[in-house]
């Protein structure tokens, strides 16, 4: 019995340590249930706080993205208004409108073979004392492109390039159309641009329309050309002071109150002589020039005018184009500042006048050195060519001749100072048909189509 009564306080202790052992085996259970799930709600809310904070970043990220195209969306502004006073996006021109007086460099620092593009709008006046220069910096080939309002008045008495600091042979091209004056003492550059809108467009007449005239005026050995088309004006060269009137006389028989260019080649007194007359007697748009290599009485009084009429001289120094009432202008700079033999007669501006595929070179005063300069540049095959330095002799003369290879020769000469034998014979071996003003003014009609010379 006592037997019994042990094992069964035996067994009730050995399943009373067994049902605490469950127990803690149980609440042990229960604390790692516990603690997965803390586990798993901890997840979550690690999981939640991550996809809220990828949402938010990308909600800021889409905000900034709006922001972004909302600030570029404005940053592409027009060019300034019509009849506005403001300056002109980093521009200049020849007939530039640029307000303020510090220096405006247009398009400085552009990288190699970048396009420098200016434009304002018609109608924008400029302010005093603005000093701009067009492509400034512009690197290794960059082309300045440009369309200039033709007509525009630019600044008095002071001086403007063309392109100035545009390395390595860059071009500026150009196209005007006519109509807009701009404010006095702002210098005007080659390489800016002007859009004078609709009604610019409208005026600017396709090739296929124009009729050119050019007139070769009789004044001793001397230049003196006046090109006229429907809507358009230029004039190469004045001659001498004595024959000013000649050619004012001639301007206003044709009906002529403004001249939208004059080029003066170079500065000796048989291409600069009459300038003064010119910009005395006619309300002149631009003036492009090459740089001054001497002083004389001539120039004195071309300067002085200059500046009554409240106009800058633009100094050509790249190869510039322009497009003007369906005539294509191209000038071409001389390539030094200073040469072996006659620096003012190799300083001459070249300038290639086109209607279509016909077209006439006025070559100045190229002497040697600069004729073997033109020999080196690449489309100055013409159909009429005004011969270099009043039909005189070089010893390059007929290389020149078969390069251009023209199918007329006009030869400004006198009876006193006539041209040379050895240059009418080659001209002849060429077939070129040869007029020399000294036999009276020559007039070329020329369109998209023809060329006729007559005299």
């Amino acid at each position: 019995m006592r037997q019994k009564v042990l094992l069964l306080e035996s067994g009730e202790v050995s399943n009373k340590v067994n049902n605490k052992d469950n127990n803690k085996m149980n609440n042990r259970i229960s604390i790692v249930e516990v603690k997965g799930i803390k586990s798993r709600v901890r997840a979550a809310v690690l999981t939640l706080c991550l996809i809220l904070t990828v949402g938010g970043i990308t909600a800021c990220g889409r905000g900034i993205s709006a922001e972004n195209e909302q600030l570029q969306a404005e940053s592409q502004v027009a060019p300034s208004d019509g009849g506005k006073t403001g300056k002109a996006l980093t521009t200049a021109q020849p007939d530039s409108d640029s307000t303020g007086s510090p220096d405006i460099p247009a398009g400085t620092g552009e990288a190699d073979a970048a396009d420098t593009i200016a434009s304002t709008t018609s109608g924008t006046t400029a302010t005093a004392g603005t000093t701009a220069t067009a492509g400034a910096g512009a690197a290794n080939g960059a082309d300045t492109t440009a369309s200039t309002t033709s007509g525009t008045t630019a600044a008095a008495g002071t001086t403007a390039t063309a392109g100035a600091g545009a390395a390595n042979g860059a071009d500026t091209t150009a196209s005007t159309t006519s109509g807009t004056t701009a404010a006095a003492s702002t210098a005007s550059t080659a390489a800016a641009a002007s859009t004078a809108g609709a009604a610019g467009a409208a005026s600017t007449a396709s090739t296929a329309d124009t009729t050119l005239t050019i007139t070769g005026i009789k004044g001793g050995a001397a230049d003196a050309f006046v090109l006229i088309s429907d809507n358009h004006v230029a004039v190469i060269d004045t001659g001498l002071e004595k024959k000013a009137d000649k050619l004012v006389s001639f301007l206003k028989e044709q009906g002529v109150k403004r001249i939208d260019e004059l080029i003066i080649t170079h500065f000796d007194k048989d291409h600069v002589g009459g300038a003064d007359h010119i910009l005395e007697n006619f309300e002149v748009g631009t003036v492009y020039t090459t740089y001054q290599s001497k002083e004389s009485d001539d120039i004195t009084s071309y300067m002085e005018a200059l500046r009554n009429a409240g106009l800058s001289e633009t100094v050509v120094n790249q190869k510039t184009t322009y497009v003007a009432d369906g005539v294509e202008f191209t000038i071409y700079p001389p390539k030094s500042r200073q040469y072996a033999d006659s620096t003012s007669n190799n300083s001459s501006l070249v300038i290639m006048v086109k209607v279509g595929e016909n077209s006439m070179l006025f070559a100045g005063d190229a002497e040697e050195e600069r004729i073997e300069e033109l020999l080196k540049t690449e489309g100055l095959d013409c159909t009429v060519l005004k011969v270099p330095h009043h039909g005189r002799y070089k010893v390059n003369f007929q290389k020149f001749i078969d390069y251009v290879s023209p199918e007329y020769a006009i030869i400004t000469s006198s009876k006193s100072e006539p041209e040379d034998e050895t240059v009418l014979d080659i001209l002849e071996k060429e077939g070129a048909e040869t007029y020399l003003t000294r036999e009276g003014n020559v007039t070329i009609t020329m369109t998209a189509d023809e060329v006729t010379v007559s005299q």
